[in-house]
């Protein structure tokens, strides 16, 4: 049994998915740190984050056809459904073996495909009020943490300045015209 534990960021899940291929890993669970049991009975793995191991692992993807993988595992990354981690193993060891079972695929993108449905429901459901100083803000609070992905859209859609919180984990982005950036308003956000 090898337990693979990751600080919580993006960074950290790619650098334990290319310590698991890099190394040939079976392992029988992937958690956060900050949710993690300790099993005596597993080899328990710390994986650190570092750059350097997140483009190998993109890396690898490509030289493995698998480069399409990598949006839906951020998308994943950013829902976390309970197993999300196991699971993206899974899609890719699945990916990677000759068999051409698709079990873990099927269930990975019905996520993916609840994701994508949640984030046109909320970026056509966003209502920017008007601030001081000709800022526009709205506060938003979906199921999933979507607010990186929605950003992406609304820089090109909406060109204004604007502020947008996400009230369940306590963030936000503010964009200038220029540059998007992550504005924290506790010390429990991760999403940044």
């Amino acid at each position: 049994m090898v337990h693979i534990i990751y600080d919580g960021s993006f960074i950290g899940l790619i650098n334990a998915y290319n310590y698991i291929f890099s190394n040939e890993i079976t392992p029988t669970l992937i958690g956060r740190a900050t949710n993690f049991q300790t099993n005596f009975l597993a080899k328990e793995v710390y994986i650190n984050s570092e750059p350097n191991n997140y483009e190998q692992f993109l890396l690898f993807l490509t030289r493995k056809g698998l480069k399409y993988l990598e949006e839906p595992i951020y998308k994943t990354y950013l829902a976390s459904p309970h197993g999300f981690e196991i699971l993206i193993y899974n899609v890719i060891q699945e990916h990677l073996s000759e068999r051409g079972e698709q079990l873990f695929w099927k269930k990975f993108e019905r996520i993916i495909k609840k994701i994508d449905k949640a984030l046109i429901q909320l970026e056509s459901g966003i209502r920017f009020k008007e601030e001081k100083g000709y800022t526009f803000f709205a506060s938003i609070s979906p199921e999933y943490n979507l607010l990186p992905l929605l950003a992406k859209n609304l820089t090109k859609k909406f060109p204004h300045t604007w502020v947008i919180y996400d009230e369940k984990r306590k963030y936000g982005l503010e964009y200038d015209l220029e540059k998007l950036e992550c504005i924290q308003f506790s010390k429990l956000a991760h999403a940044c």
